[in-house]
């Protein structure tokens, strides 16, 4: 039987999930686990903490998938929820999100990537640890656009989809975003130059 349901598409199996099918649940998690996880893992920069919040995803998948209205596609429903979670978290926690480079955490081996990197020059490791104070800095909404963006190769209309926004709310989103970061690393940047 789970043999026949890995064959079977994104929306057969929310329909199995939605009919409390312990199997499809498995298959479809099986198939989100590691999007969810290193999703929150960016955010929060926290793998304890990552985890935690991966497994009550996927509780709210499994309580929550006879609500699916079949209007997006069943990975832009499953995104949405893992970014009102973070979202509502980070808000209700008032926890500081600790983003990482994916270089960083590939080397740790807490993150699944397709290519391996080699070891950064110190020079490299500081810029890296200054973009990311940078970007940690800035406001929830600024940083989980680029984690969709930058980190998870999303679309504008994805993001959009994603966060229940217009594309020009996102493209919005993100140059402010990109604003804020290129005046937070100007003086660091400057400083390097002589400018």
């Amino acid at each position: 039987m789970e043999d026949l349901l890995k064959n079977k598409s994104d929306e057969e199996l929310i329909k199995g999930v939605a009919n409390k099918d312990e199997s499809a649940f498995e298959i479809l998690a099986e198939k989100y686990k590691y999007s969810v996880l290193n999703i929150i893992y960016r955010y929060t920069g926290n793998r304890t903490e990552a985890e935690d919040i991966s497994q009550d995803i996927f509780v709210k998948i499994w309580h929550s998938a006879d609500s699916f209205k079949h209007k997006s596609k069943v990975s832009t429903w499953i995104y949405r929820i893992v970014v009102n979670y973070c979202l509502n978290f980070k808000n209700k926690n008032k926890i500081n999100a600790n983003i990482q480079s994916l270089d960083e955490l590939s080397e740790k081996g807490e993150i699944i990537t397709n290519s391996s990197k080699e070891h950064k020059s110190y020079e490299s490791q500081e810029t890296d640890k200054i973009v990311r104070e940078s970007v940690n800095k800035l406001p929830e909404r600024y940083r989980m656009v680029l984690v969709l963006s930058r980190f998870e190769n999303k679309s504008y209309q994805e993001i959009s989809e994603i966060m229940n926004l217009s594309v020009p709310a996102v493209e919005s989103l993100i140059f402010r975003a990109k604003a804020n970061l290129k005046k937070a690393l100007s003086p660091y940047f400057n400083k390097k130059t002589g400018i």
